[in-house]
């Protein structure tokens, strides 16, 4: 179970804050005494981190930085891995741009391609007006094989909602067309 760490150099180092501390809360669960170290390892993302005895190797949350991008250390992660499954887990593999235009148009094409090779099993998303968490919309959901499907919430009294399929995508949908979902009559 990988999470990454700490990323650029100097005074411009920097972890995403959504993952301070995963890392250690993962490290401090109970596990039983036979799982740690024999099944279940932990570490951070690089090709070095791959072990030859691991069968899967998990990546929590990987996402780039304002001047990072942390593909190039999940590329090398993969090549190590070879043959062997790499799941990612709420993987934010979009450039961030920075103010300096570190991340700006060279590479780019390559970063996103190599991002588009991965296949999403599985995606849950509560659909809000950003930056936003209130009011929830509704929600957007693809298990693995099925289509992208768009919920549409609905206040049935002030205690009671509910989320009524609203529509269904083969690819997944657009933000105009998630919008024209949401608002429509059901």
């Amino acid at each position: 179970i990988c999470v990454q760490g700490s990323m650029g150099e100097g005074i411009f180092q920097g972890l995403p804050l959504s993952l301070a501390g995963v890392r250690r809360i993962l490290e401090a669960m109970d596990w039983e005494d036979n799982l740690r170290g024999e099944f279940i390892n932990f570490g951070a993302i690089g090709g070095d981190e791959v072990d030859g005895t691991d069968d899967v190797v998990i990546v929590i949350s990987p996402q780039s930085i304002v001047g990072y991008s942390i593909i190039p250390s999940l590329a090398e992660m993969c090549d190590a891995a070879g043959e062997r499954p790499v799941m990612l887990f709420n993987p934010k593999l979009t450039d961030i741009q920075s103010s300096g235009g570190v991340m700006g148009v060279r590479g780019r094409s390559e970063r996103l391609a190599w991002a588009s090779q991965f296949e999403v099993v599985y995606h849950f998303r509560l659909l809000y007006n950003k930056p936003y968490h209130f009011p929830i919309y509704g929600a957007l959901r693809k298990t693995y094989g099925g289509p992208w499907i768009v919920y549409k919430r609905l206040n049935l009294s002030r205690k009671e909602e509910e989320y009524r399929l609203s529509a269904v995508y083969d690819v997944e949908p657009q933000p105009a067309e998630i919008t024209k979902a949401i608002r429509k009559k059901l």
